[in-house]
């Protein structure tokens, strides 16, 4: 209801600055393109400032189609692949796991996998593993301090494309 009201007295007062205008300008192909346009800005305009913005309009952005930005470069995105006895066993299941940065994302990590290794990818999980508080027994007493904080991407591939890591 509201909307409609505020859309109504938008759309007269483009009416009456339309009037203006048609006086002003003299080719009519002009006037045709250059109402329609701004007509469509006045209630893009309107319509933003009015309706109120769901918590995930705001922390992604207002319109939902926009283009993904990736956090970081993709040669820079996947550090070394992780090869342990639980690695090497989910390879034969075709799931690889490697340690990334921690800024990368799902997209991120299957865009390096492809451009690195030529592999098609279903699916990214991760896993993330807090740093770990370590103490150093040297001359003189303890000294504290912690391991790095890691994230391991595990990387399910396709059948019939494999990942070979030497």
């Amino acid at each position: 209801m509201i909307l409609k009201k505020i859309f109504n007295k938008q759309e007269e007062k483009l009416k009456e600055a339309d009037k203006v205008e048609q006086v002003k300008n003299t080719n009519p192909e002009e006037q045709k393109t250059d109402n329609k346009s701004a007509l469509k800005e006045t209630k893009i305009q309107n319509y933003r400032s009015v309706c109120t913005k769901t918590k995930r309009q705001k922390r992604v952005g207002f319109l939902p189609k926009q283009k993904r930005k990736t956090s970081v470069h993709i040669n820079d995105v996947i550090i070394k692949p992780h090869v342990t006895e639980k690695s090497s066993v989910m390879s034969e299941s075709n799931i690889y796991t490697f340690i990334v940065k921690k800024q990368s994302s799902a997209f991120d990590v299957c865009a390096a996998v492809k451009e690195m290794y030529g592999a098609d990818v279903s699916c990214v999980y991760f896993a993330k593993k807090g740093p770990k508080k370590t103490s150093q027994r040297k001359q003189g007493g303890k000294n504290p301090g912690q391991r790095n904080p890691m994230k391991k991407a595990y990387v399910k591939v396709k059948k019939g494309s494999k990942i070979k890591l030497s």
